[in-house]
Formats: C-alpha cells, structure tokens, sequence
C-alpha cells in the first residue's frame, strides 16, 4: 500500500520544489542570510529563556529546601513536646 503512494509523495515533492524555486522573492544568498539570522536569533531566545529556566529552578528549589527545613522544625517541636508530656504524665504518676 505505502508502495503505491511513493512515486505520488515524489512528484509533490518534485513540485513543490519547483514552485518555490520558481515564486522565491528573494535570491538564495539572501534566503541563506535570513535563515542564518533566524537561526541565530533562535539560539539566543533558547539560551535567555533556558538561563530563566534554569534560575527559575533553583530559586524553587531552594524555596522547597526551605518548607522542607521549616516543616522538619515544627515536627521535631511537635515530637519534643510530646515526649517532654509524656515524661511529666509518668513522673506524676510515681
């Protein structure tokens, strides 16, 4: 089946070629530069957007090291609390 549509996929390919090369506002030199502009263009918007990326992620990272910290802090207070109950129950029990 896939056999049948390749020589069709080839001729669209072919015309379309052919149609761009023939409607192409500008000259290929110029085509070239634009495209390497773009490119260029592109690789800064990808390394900006990457360094806030990258920045955005470790302040979030370090704000989770932080609840992280805070939350360990009201557990062991929690823990600590209750052993020091726990003890004074016992000690007014002897």
């Amino acid at each position: 089946m896939a056999s049948n549509r390749l020589p069709y996929f080839v001729a669209g390919l072919g015309m379309g070629v052919a149609t761009g090369l023939l409607f192409a506002p500008k000259r290929g030199e110029d085509t070239r530069a634009d495209i390497a502009r773009a490119m260029e263009d592109g690789r800064g918007y990808v390394s900006d957007t990457s360094d806030g990326l990258r920045a955005a992620a470790a302040d979030v990272a370090q704000r989770g090291k932080e609840v992280v910290q805070s939350q360990r802090d009201l557990l062991q207070s929690a823990l600590d609390a209750g052993v020091k109950a726990y003890n004074q129950a016992h000690e007014d029990e002897a």
